[in-house]
């Protein structure tokens, strides 16, 4: 026997239709919400919200060791992408201890743009962090912003002179497009890139017992980077021409063959000459007893020596007003 619809079914009025559908369309709604919630349960975690950030970056100063530690060790072990931009801007208005943590945190980022962040906690003594490793780890990008954040004077003994000191010492340590940075600035009128440079490239080659003792040929490159560096600041036009047009030949040619031992012989050949357009103040040349050549740092300080002071014969270059000689 088929199924058939029972006769109350079919006789029902639209009234009593009508008053069926909301509860049909409410057993819908609920099925759909209990989808939806079982789906939820699979669903991937999301990244953590600005909010949730704020709320870490802000448990780094409640002043609880632990609560503290906390948050920095999420904010460490847990980078997502909507943090950086939050840690950048907290340095200025943070305490000393948040912002020596937020240092901390920035190293596990390799993003560029947090360099003006690293260098402006070191420029402005916002603590103690060592953020070189942080800046040498980014190469070629952090080697640009540095020299741009180099300010216009230093004047001996002053904050901008300590800072540009601080610049050469790190630029040292990203080869080659560091080395290459100062030489470059050699060749400007900038007295910070002068400083930076003078402070990054001559660096004293240690000896025994902590190293070996130098060789005849670092003993030259040593003397002619010493030269190059002191030249280029020189008092002298003649000479403070011919290293820069020396440095800029390099560059020229992208550098290669880069090698400072050369120089002793181009800086010689002007202290001959100068020597001879000036035969009449009895100053010893290169090679005599009294100056030996100049195979050392310290014997090359006495080419560069200012007028006054009690180098061997200390007015050789003042009054050397000579053709530049060239410089193969």
């Amino acid at each position: 026997m088929g199924y058939t619809h029972s006769a109350s079914c079919r006789q029902m009025t639209p009234r009593q239709r009508e008053k069926g559908r909301p509860m049909r369309v409410a057993g819908r709604v609920i099925f759909l919400l209990g989808i939806l919630s079982a789906g939820s349960l699979f669903a991937a975690p999301q990244d953590p919200s600005t909010a949730h950030i704020e709320a870490l970056i802000q448990r780094l100063g409640t002043g609880n060791i632990n609560d503290e530690d906390a948050a920095k060790s999420e904010l460490q072990q847990h980078p997502a992408p909507e943090a950086l931009p939050l840690l950048l801007k907290a340095p200025p208005s943070s305490e000393a201890t948040v912002r020596n943590d937020i240092i901390d945190i920035l190293a596990s980022s390799k993003d560029k743009a947090k360099i003006p962040a690293l260098i402006a906690y070191r420029a402005n003594d916002w603590g103690e962090k060592n953020v070189d490793p942080q800046l040498v780890e980014l190469g070629a990008p952090a080697v640009d912003a540095l020299v741009k954040s180099l300010p216009g004077s230093c004047d001996p003994g002053s904050r901008t002179r300590s800072y540009a000191d601080w610049v050469g010492t790190v630029l040292r340590e990203i080869e080659p497009d560091g080395t290459r940075a100062m030489l470059s600035g050699l060749a400007t009128d900038r007295p910070c890139m002068h400083e930076a440079a003078r402070s990054g490239l001559v660096v004293p080659r240690p000896g025994p017992p902590m190293a070996p003792e130098a060789t005849a040929e670092e003993q030259e490159t040593d003397a002619g980077l010493f030269l190059l560096v002191d030249a280029a600041d020189s008092d002298d036009r003649a000479i403070r021409e011919t290293a820069r047009n020396w440095i800029r030949a390099l560059e020229s040619r992208n550098w290669s063959n880069l090698e400072y031992s050369p120089f002793l012989e181009t800086i010689v050949h002007l202290r001959l000459e100068c020597q001879r357009a000036n035969r009449n103040r009895n100053c010893p040349i290169v090679g005599s007893e009294s100056v030996p050549p100049c195979g050392s740092i310290h014997e090359s300080r006495r080419a560069f020596a200012k007028p006054g002071s009690t180098d061997d014969c200390p007015q050789v270059f003042a009054p050397c007003q000579l053709t530049r000689p060239t410089i193969a």
